[in-house]
């Protein structure tokens, strides 16, 4: 076949390919230029290290096509992507490889990994791929770890570690929003509300739970739940059982960042026992599993009731005491009273007798008082009779009628009349001095 009309870069020089623009090629030729090139280059496995996608909606697939992706440093955009595929009889190959490292994942989107690679060109398409050989566990489980202390130290030195922590969790914690998918973690979690046959108010948001669409749907149900805040008393975010590798996705530093800085507080029940994933360090309460944190809900509201209860009970025997010790006072003034009353008796009995014994002697100067004061009245009466008075001599003149006292009551040639002690005179005034 003849090459020697392309033009290719220096370090391929020793291939002694040179353009001919006379020369015009057929596709399937410059294809296999291509894979001989591509191939000759790169004629041993390779280790590369990347994050993977699309694996996972392949993944019941015989032989998983996936792409391995280089992103910048916030991990948002794609600097650099290659297409790989595993082939069906090396998958239970690198199962084994990572089940002997301890590494159980059930969701590969999203995890670095790092892969030993054969590079292959496809005459046909004039593409190339990279044919997944074996795994560096290590590598994985490395990045989990590197990726956990950097989100941990980021969180320390913006002080959100124990943010949501400081939130003050309802008494009655009855309106609860929960974010988790559909599956066993949440009929758990409802189920042994339910049982309680306490009124719980559930607001459910569905989320992922791994996989690369948790954080974008995980923080999307935080902010419903924020928008609503007032309506519900705390956030519940759980899922069911799985592996270290499972629980790394919690490792977040977007999803933890929102749990901090939430205004209500956050339980988490994500269905680990062993390790602590950095959202529930960042929790206001984790719990190892959906029923646990159930529980706790349950047992904060019996624990009201027991309180409200033992409240209930002293205040019954601190009212009894009250009103013991109010009977008690009620009984000795009863007592005091009926001690004064009987004394009291006693002196106006003592009162009467002798009150009785003196009555006919103050009768007897009663009735002598009022006689003698009767006889100075009726002295008096007869001091002041005018007929007593006229015995001594004096008169009394009337004119028409009408006592007089005085001269210029008369005028001359009025007839007046004169009562003496017996008898009257009739006169005619002559004269006034």
């Amino acid at each position: 076949m003849m090459r020697e009309n392309l033009i290719f870069p220096k370090k391929l020089d020793s291939l002694n390919i040179i353009m001919n623009n006379q020369k015009t090629y057929r596709v399937f030729e410059l294809n296999s230029v291509i894979k001989d090139i591509l191939e000759g280059s790169c004629s041993y496995p390779i280790w590369i290290q990347g994050e993977i996608s699309d694996f996972d909606k392949n993944i019941n697939h015989q032989n998983i096509y996936f792409q391995l992706n280089e992103k910048d440093n916030n991990k948002d955009n794609i600097l650099s992507s290659i297409k790989c595929v595993l082939y069906e009889f090396k998958k239970e190959m690198i199962r084994m490889r990572l089940r002997e490292a301890g590494v159980k994942i059930t969701h590969m989107d999203g995890l670095n990994v790092r892969l030993r690679v054969q590079l292959t060109a496809s005459q046909r398409y004039g593409n190339y791929l990279l044919i997944i050989q074996d795994i560096d566990p290590s590598f994985t489980l490395g990045q989990i770890a590197r990726n956990r202390e950097e989100i941990i130290d980021w969180l320390k030195k913006h002080n959100l570690l124990d943010k949501n922590k400081k939130q003050n969790l309802s008494l009655l914690p009855f309106r609860i929003g929960l974010i988790t998918n559909e599956g066993e973690a949440y009929h758990d979690f409802i189920n042994r509300l339910i049982k309680s046959r306490f009124g719980f108010k559930i607001y459910f948001y569905q989320a992922s739970v791994q996989g690369p669409n948790m954080e974008k749907e995980i923080i999307a149900g935080l902010n419903y739940f924020r928008n609503i805040s007032d309506e519900i008393d705390t956030i519940v975010i759980t899922r069911g059982g799985g592996s270290s590798a499972d629980l790394s996705w919690f490792d977040n530093r977007m999803i933890s960042e929102n749990i901090a800085n939430f205004p209500k507080p956050v339980l988490t029940g994500i269905g680990h026992f062993t390790n602590i994933s950095i959202t529930d360090l960042v929790a206001h309460q984790s719990l190892a599993t959906p029923t646990a944190v159930a529980d706790y809900l349950i047992q904060k509201i019996n624990d009201f009731v027991s309180r409200l209860e033992y409240y209930r009970q002293e205040i019954y025997y601190q009212n009894n005491l009250i009103i013991r010790k109010i009977n008690q006072i009620i009984e000795s003034y009863k007592l005091l009273l009926k001690n004064q009353a009987q004394g009291i008796c006693r002196q106006k009995k003592d009162d009467l007798k002798r009150i009785k014994s003196i009555l006919p002697e103050l009768s007897q100067k009663f009735l002598n008082d009022q006689k003698e004061n009767h006889s100075i009245t009726l002295n008096q009466l007869a001091i002041l009779d005018p007929k007593n008075i006229m015995r001594r001599g004096f008169s009394i003149t009337r004119l028409n009628k009408q006592i007089v006292i005085n001269v210029d009551q008369l005028s001359k040639g009025d007839n007046v009349t004169t009562i003496l002690y017996q008898g009257k005179i009739s006169s005619k005034i002559n004269k006034i001095n």
